[in-house]
């Protein structure tokens, strides 16, 4: 054990920082290795201390971030361990907290009633997602009004569906982002600047997903790309959910929520 925290102690690397990320990824470059426990290490016996997220850096979940935390990752790099004490069972980094109503006639009709199984539907594997990526917690209302082309959402709700195309839980996310302030806020149109969105922790985050330092955040009045989920098109694979929800977390710091 000593040996290894000679060894963790000797080098000298800094990454760039990005908030809520990974247990175990403090740098959030996207892996778990030597380098988090590195900056863990630097941080605890004070040499060239540095700034990380310190959520994902308390691997044993004690609520202490020290030497320990460390050497857990140290032996999850190599392959001594193969998940941290503190590693939610559900594998799930969030706690949010999204609720919604849905509000229906008191007798439905035929159509109506496959709307509302729908957007149950719909609206259940939304929230999954965003309480297990996100800290968010909000309720909203949502309907199913037959006049709406697509589907809409506003600052705090509701969300409103009409099309049958668009009563999936891809569009619902992307009407989420809506209610939490995404492309609905003085807050978010003031972080527009040529078709960018200039939030830094945003910036970082995107950044930090696609390993490109120079990637930015495109951004219109309304909505973001990538990860913005405003077609369904646009994803390929659950990693694209999850990176949705990563982002929104982060322009949320951005605008101030």
């Amino acid at each position: 054990m000593k040996k290894i925290v000679m060894l963790l102690i000797i080098y000298l690397f800094i990454q760039p920082i990005v908030f809520g990320q990974t247990l175990g990824d403090v740098n959030h470059d996207g892996s778990i290795n030597i380098v988090d426990a590195l900056l863990i290490a630097q941080d605890y016996v004070g040499l060239n201390p540095s700034s990380f997220d310190a959520a994902a850096a308390d691997v044993d979940g004690n609520n202490s971030v020290n030497i320990v935390d460390a050497l857990l990752i140290s032996q999850y790099y190599v392959g001594l361990i193969t998940a941290f004490p503190g590693e939610p069972a559900n594998g799930c980094i969030g706690s949010g907290n999204f609720t919604y109503t849905l509000q229906r006639a008191s007798n439905p009709s035929a159509d109506q009633q496959t709307a509302y199984n729908l957007i149950t539907e719909a609206m259940d594997k939304a929230i999954s997602y965003y309480n297990c990526y996100t800290d968010i917690v909000m309720h909203i209302t949502v309907y199913y009004d037959p006049g709406v082309p697509t589907a809409q959402a506003n600052w705090y709700g509701p969300i409103s569906f009409g099309g049958r195309d668009y009563m999936n839980y891809i569009t619902a996310m992307h009407e989420m982002a809506h209610c939490v302030g995404v492309g609905t806020t003085n807050e978010w149109r003031s972080r527009i600047s040529n078709g960018v969105f200039t939030g830094t922790n945003a910036t970082n985050q995107l950044r930090a997903i696609t390993n490109d330092p120079q990637d930015v955040l495109h951004g219109d009045s309304q909505h973001f790309w990538p990860y913005g989920l405003n077609y369904v098109s646009e994803v390929s694979g659950e990693e694209d959910v999850i990176n949705h929800c990563k982002m929104v977390v982060a322009i949320r710091k951005d605008l101030g929520f």
